[in-house]
Formats: C-alpha cells, structure tokens, sequence
C-alpha cells in the first residue's frame, strides 16, 4: 500500500513538471503527415496589443492552452496566436508544409534554438501570390527542419469577422503536399476549361441564331466557372479580394440565369405568355435583390453567401424552374424531359450543399464541391443532348414550314398567273378604251386651240396699223389661259395682254369669255378710253359668271394701252401719233424713253372676282410720246418662272434690266433674246414651265 501512494506521488509530481515545460514535437521517423494537436499552444487576444516578443517567452507559454480546434470558436476583431516547437532527431533535414486555416491574412515567424527570429513570412488568401509562403495554397506554410536542430513555430491570425473556422494541425511533407495540389489543381483546371469552351460555343451559337436560351446558357456557364475561382487558379493572382468578389457576386446570379435559360428553352414566353409576365417581374425584383446585397456586402464579399434568406431565394428560383417545366411538359414532353434530367443532375448535389448551409453543417469543397462540378458536368452533356434535339426539331419545322410555304406559293403562282393573264387582257382593253379616250380628248383640245388661235389677232392685221411691235406667246400647256387683244377704232388702236385664271382648257374659257366683253365693249360699244374699258369689263365678268349670286371668283389680270392718232392716212408714221394711254388691272406696263425706263404701276384689284367696294374704278395714265418709245406689256408667266442656279423666281426686277438691255434692238432681235432667256434660265434648274408666258413689245 505503502509503495502504491508514492507511485501515486512520483506520477503527479512528473506531470506536473512536464506540465510546467513546454512540449516539444520530435520527429524521430520520416511519415509523410504528422498530427500537431497536442504539441501546439494556443491563445486568443482579445485585445490585440499582444507582441511577438512576448509570445516568445516561457513564462507567457504558461498563459496559453493545448490548442483543441474543436472546442474554441473564432470571435470577430481577436487576435489568434499559436506557438509550436519541433525537434528533429532523422539524420537528414525535412521540407514540412504546415496547414492551419482558411485565414485572410497569417503572419509566420520561425525562430531558431536561441529564440532568435530567422524567417518572417506573410500567408493567407487575402495576401496576393507572390507575397505567399506558398504559392499554390493560401492556407499553408512550407518550412525546412535541419537535422538535430529545434525550431519554434509562431503564427498570428487576425480575424476581423468570425466565419473563418479553425482547421486540426497537421504536418505533411512537401512532396505530398505538392502532389496532392497538382492533383487537385488538374482536375479543377480542366473543369474550367470545359466551363469556358462551352460559354464561347453557347454565346457564338447565340449570335449565330438570336436564341435567348443560348445567351442565358452561356451566361449561367459563365457564372459557375467564376464560382469555380479559388485563390489557386484564380486569373486575378495579386488581387485576392477581386477573386472573393468574383466568386461570391456571381453566385448571386447562377440560379437566376438558370431559370432564365430554362425559361426560353421552354419556349414559356410563347406557350405561357402570362407566366412569362409575371416571370418578367420576379427577374426585376430577384436584380433588385442583388443590387442592394452587393451594395451590403462589398466589404465583406463572401459573408453574403453565409445568410440564409439569400439561400432562400436560391430556392425559390429553383422552385420557379421546376414550375416551368411542370407547365412546359404537355407542350413539349422530350424537351422537359432533357430539362429535367439535368436538372435533376446540377440541383440534387446543390440543393444538397445550400441545405446543409443552411442548417449549419460544413460544406466540403472536396467532397460537396467535387459532386457539385460532376453534377454541372452531367447536366452540360444532358442539355447539350437536349439543345441538338431542341435544333433538330427547329430544322425540321422549318423544312416543314418551307415545304408548306413552296407549296402554298406554287398554287399561288397558278392562281396568281391566271389573275396576271386576266388582268393583262382587262388592262390591255382599259388601254385601249384610255388611249380613245385620250384621243378624242387631244382631238377636243387641239380644236379648242384652234378656235383660240382663230379669235387671237394675226400678227398681219396688226402689223397694218403698228410698223414696229413683236408677241412672245409661250402657252404652258395646248391651249393657254393668257390672250392677247388687239382693235381699232377711228383713229384709237387698243391693246391688251390678258392674263385669266388658270391655265389650260380651264383659262381658254376664260379667254373666250374676256376676248367676247372686250370686242362687245370696243366694237359695238365704242369704249376705247383704258380705264373706261377696264370698268365695264369687270361688269361684265361679273355679270356673266353670276359672281354677285354664286361663289364664282374668277377673274383677269391685265394691262392695256390706247393709241391715239391724229390724222386717218398713213397712221402707220410715228409723228401722227399724239398720245398713248394706260390702265392697269394688277398687272404693270414697261416704256422706255431716252434710254430710261418707267414702270407705271395698275390698280391692284382684279377683273371679276370678290368685289366688296360699291364700284370698282380703274384710273388711266397719260403718257405723251415726245421721242421714241419703247413700250411692254405682259403677264406674270415670266417673272414668276423658278429656275438660275438658286432655283429662284425670275422677278420684275431682272425684266426691267433685261428689257433696258434690248430695247434698242429690232424687235424681232428682242423676242428671240426674251424667249432665249426665258428657256436657259428654266433649263438650268430643270424646271418645267409653270405659267403661260405672254410679253407684247411696241416702239412707237
């Protein structure tokens, strides 16, 4: 009993030694890992203001524990401190790799037997690649035991959020650890590189056809390959925390893409027009959604994945997919069917992997994730299948509907190749009856124009009484609206140039009608004074149209002039003439005496048309002929022509020069340049002859 209580004793007093020394790790065998666990104290700052040099000495080891993973939860804004010593007793040096944790940011101090700092090193997914202990994972630092030397571990974890979970302390030779990663990383790579063939295919294919289901496809592809980003293959290799962004905001999108893909894979905007309405709006409330939790999580990118409501709405656009194809199936049963397969294929495994987040349980990245990718594998050959159905369906329908369209065109050529010939022979016989028709109307209007030339003066009647005078007469179409009047009576000649409304068969009346009241008024009459001429005129239109009982308004504009003579015989000579008198309805007469040209200016009502005055007076101008003198009357067809480089109107303003240019010509001289001018200045602008063109020339 005696010698029982003292073995008890010596135990105690032994453990209690070891207790009171630091544990050291010999490594006396060469394994290729190492459990660390008990070798390895732990302590948590809560105040952050705790140095390397103190961890350091012996008498803080007293203050931290055996490091227990299991039993200590990481709290936000602690500082994490774990100190190991090794010793190696294998007569040749170690390369080690030491894993600890997921952690943003690791500081790694190695110190020799004489606790002097040899190497200091930064670790962690947050610190960019080339700053890493190791390159090729963010969790773990390599280091090289020599033989028969110790060395002292300390590594500092900052932890400013506490989702990082602690990991069981392990040490794996260098080679298996490198081994293991290439193993892991060709894999990975590979799966990448499926991922992003198949976007490229997928978005040129989009391109190719404009099928909405290929773009969203591709997208969705696109999105889990960003997913599939870890701090080793990431492309953004010196910036960490763009890769956290990358993975985590663009998981926000796969299942909504997802559901956009099946929702036109589906054809649901044309079989299911108001479930594709109401679609629309959960799209703008699911991009909503995600607006506002990046605008939360920027700091914190991958938090965003840990909140349960985000897991939630996952599911709700899993959900929405499943309803698709539930109202898709009767429409089309193979189409849902490949859906459904690799639906079934991706979201068994994930749903899988988001439930147990959701209830707390960790997920794996080398288990849950590995199905996670076998799954998206599976379902990308699957909807590949389902997409070459879904294409050789739409070729066949095409050809099916280009073969119903070629038949429909070809009875449409039958029919439509009788209807031509049925119309050819009706157009052929309207022709005919038109171009008849046409006849008989140029035959009526080559009359009319022969019944205006008749009551027209010829140039040999007036050439009797005037030695000197010429007539441009330019008719814009067969007959004209413009005329001409020439009498004498005793020992007065009149004459006039009228312009009557409208032009054509239209203003040939009404020069019919005008040339009639003038020959009644001077003739029968014996009204020669102008001004006199022109009232009762305008009596007579009015008369004749019932102007003052209808809603007739047309009228004439003209200008007419009175030589008066003294002597009967030889009234052809110039100095029997005593004085020429003018009156004027709207339209102006031109003299020019002693190389100066005058413009007397008419009244500016027309012949006929609305009278609101009690009576209509014209007045008459006096013009005594004391030398030679031009004289001109026209219409408005010249001045009002468009035509020159500017496409502008002709104006009184050019006739008056052009008029003082020639008015020392021979008058046949001066009716050739008029009509010349008036033809190159149209031609220029290819214009087509607006008005009847009337300019009467005399020198007396």
């Amino acid at each position: 009993m005696k010698n029982s209580l003292l073995l008890v004793l010596f135990y105690f007093f032994y453990a209690n030694v070891l207790q009171a020394q630091e544990r050291i790790f010999l490594i006396d065998s060469v394994k290729n890992e190492y459990r660390l666990n008990d070798f390895t104290y732990f302590y948590a700052d809560s105040t952050n203001q705790i140095s390397l040099e103190q961890v350091k000495t012996a008498d803080f080891s007293k203050k931290m524990q055996v490091y227990h993973f299991q039993n200590v939860l990481p709290k936000s804004y602690h500082t994490y401190w774990y100190k190991l010593k090794i010793h190696n007793q294998v007569k040749t040096h170690i390369d080690f790799t030491l894993e600890l944790g997921d952690f943003p940011v690791m500081e790694f101090y190695l110190l020799n037997s004489r606790q002097q700092l040899i190497r200091q090193q930064k670790t962690g997914k947050n610190v960019p690649f080339s700053q890493r202990a190791w390159d090729m994972q963010a969790d773990i630092l390599p280091f090289t035991v020599p033989y028969q030397d110790t060395l002292t571990l300390i590594v500092q974890v900052r932890i400013a959020e506490a989702y990082e979970p602690f990991k069981e302390l392990r040490l794996t030779s260098l080679k298996n650890s490198t081994e293991a990663k290439v193993d892991k990383i060709e894999p990975q790579l590979l799966y990448l590189g499926a991922m992003f063939l198949m976007f490229f295919y997928n978005l040129l294919f989009f391109f190719m056809v404009r099928d909405r289901a290929y773009l969203y496809y591709a997208l969705y592809i696109f999105s889990m390959a960003c997913v599939s980003f870890d701090n080793t293959s990431s492309v953004l290799r010196e910036n960490p925390y763009g890769t956290e962004l990358l993975t985590n905001f663009t998981a926000l999108f796969i299942t909504l893409l997802y559901t956009q893909f099946i929702r036109y894979f589906l054809n649901i905007p044309q079989i299911r027009p108001i479930l594709n309405r109401y679609c629309d709006y959960w799209v703008y409330a699911r991009s909503a959604f995600i607006i506002v939790l990046i605008w939360i999580y920027i700091e914190s990118p991958k938090q965003v994945l840990d909140h349960s409501f985000v897991l939630f709405v996952f599911i709700l656009d899993i959900l929405l997919g499943l309803w698709f194809i539930y109202k898709a199936w009767k429409k089309n049963p193979i189409l849902s069917a490949y859906m459904v397969l690799g639906y079934l294929a991706m979201t068994l495994p994930l749903s899988f992997a988001i439930f147990k987040q959701i209830i707390q349980i960790e997920v794996s990245p080398d288990t849950d994730g590995v199905i996670v990718q076998m799954g998206v594998i599976i379902e990308l050959v699957t909807f590949s299948l389902g997409l070459g159905y879904r294409s050789k369906v739409a070729e066949k329908e095409k050809l099916r509907v280009l073969e119903e369209n070629r038949q429909i065109i070809l009875g449409q050529n039958v029919v439509l190749e009788q209807k031509v010939t049925a119309r050819t022979i009706e157009l052929n016989e309207q022709k005919q009856a038109v171009e008849e028709r046409n006849k008989h109307i140029m035959q009526n209007i080559n009359y009319a124009r022969r019944i205006q030339e008749a009551f027209l003066p010829k140039e040999e009647h007036i050439r009797k009484y005037l030695a000197d005078f010429f007539i441009l007469f330019k008719p814009r179409d067969v007959v004209s609206g413009d005329f001409y009047f020439f009498e004498k009576v005793e020992n007065k000649i009149i004459i006039a140039a009228i312009d009557c409304t409208g032009h054509g068969v239209s203003g040939a009346f009404m020069t019919m009608l005008g040339n009639e009241i003038l020959h009644k008024l001077v003739d029968n009459d014996r009204i020669t004074s102008p001004d006199l001429l022109l009232n009762e005129l305008h009596k007579g239109v009015r008369q004749a149209l019932k102007q003052a009982e209808t809603e007739n308004r047309d009228g004439m504009d003209l200008s007419v002039i009175t030589i008066e003579k003294t002597e009967r015989n030889n009234i052809s000579s110039r100095n029997v003439i005593s004085k020429v008198s003018f009156a004027g309805a709207k339209n102006p007469l031109i003299y020019i005496q002693n190389a100066e040209l005058f413009l007397l200016k008419a009244d500016k009502t027309p012949i006929g048309g609305v009278q609101q005055e009690q009576e209509r007076i014209f007045t008459k101008t006096d013009i005594e002929i004391n030398s030679p003198t031009m004289f001109y009357l026209f219409t408005d067809g010249f001045q009002d022509q468009f035509g020159g480089a500017e496409k502008r109107k002709f104006t009184i303003s050019k006739m008056k020069t052009l008029f003082l240019e020639i008015h020392e010509k021979p008058l046949t001289e001066q009716k050739e340049i008029l009509d010349r001018t008036f033809e190159n200045w149209r031609t220029e602008a290819n214009e087509k002859q607006i008005d009847d063109v009337l300019i009467i020339g005399l020198r007396i």
